[in-house]
């Protein structure tokens, strides 16, 4: 006796299966719009900056500084877990590029981490913004 259990699946898939053929897997997604890229890119880089403060205030992390590297951010020296959701896969940008890190400082005289990527089209984004609103904000 032949039982074959589908979930979720469309009245043509239950009649392909029961005939012995696989179920076709749905078509690729279309490429994000270059909007959607560059609003991704900037939260990516509003996500490295978090991460980047979070591996800072880490008790693992004795001398409280940034990351050497980005990667640091998956495989922290100090050891634990990596401060990133997808790991080494949040460190590239919507175009397939790694972002960068600069550090930097406010006018002001504090410190901060600057995330950086840019468009096919040298448009520049950081985790302040896109094109002229990438650079931050003066303090």
């Amino acid at each position: 006796m032949r039982v074959a259990i589908c979930v979720c699946v469309t009245i043509s898939s239950l009649s392909a299966i029961s005939a012995g053929e696989l179920p076709v897997a749905p078509p690729p997604r279309p490429a994000d719009p270059p909007e959607v890229k560059r609003e991704k890119a900037t939260l990516g880089c509003r996500a490295i900056a978090q991460a980047i403060e979070a591996y800072q205030i880490a008790p693992a992390n004795k001398t409280s500084a940034p990351p050497a590297k980005l990667y640091d951010l998956v495989v922290p020296p100090f050891g634990g877990q990596s401060f990133l959701k997808k790991g080494a896969a949040d460190l590239i940008d919507p175009w397939g590029n790694p972002y960068q890190m600069t550090p930097a400082k406010h006018p002001d005289g504090t410190q901060y981490v600057l995330i950086t990527t840019e468009t096919p089209e040298a448009l520049p984004i950081s985790q302040f913004g896109i094109g002229a609103k990438a650079k931050p904000p003066a303090k």
